[in-house]
């Protein structure tokens, strides 16, 4: 099965619990992708259906991270900011926009 990106992917994350894989993108999105629903073509290939988009970065994705409990995600950006994000929602909790330069690397503990 084969997902197509409209921009380059920069960062990736896999939701092990969910069987997601969460990709950081050029553009400045985070596409969740459902690796449990592919869908057939009617030419007998398959892909997945049009992931969810978690927007509100304005520069790439640099760095994703995934909580403990698999509940939030953490985004890095080379717009300068970081953001915290509910996976089930996939709504901006909060976000940190008083970095100096791009973030590169985020983490959760």
């Amino acid at each position: 099965a084969t997902v197509t990106f409209p921009s380059a992917l920069t960062a990736v994350a896999l939701h092990t619990v969910d069987k997601c894989v969460y990709v950081g993108a050029g553009d400045g999105v985070i596409y969740c992708v459902d690796l449990c629903s592919p869908v057939a073509s009617a030419s007998g290939s398959s892909s997945f259906a049009v992931p969810q988009r978690l927007k509100g970065h304005e520069g790439a994705i640099l760095s994703l991270a995934f909580s403990l409990e698999g509940c939030f995600l953490v985004s890095g950006s080379r717009d300068c900011s970081a953001k915290v994000w509910d996976c089930v929602s996939g709504q901006c909790l909060k976000s940190f926009s008083a970095h100096s330069g791009p973030v590169t690397y985020v983490s959760t503990m």
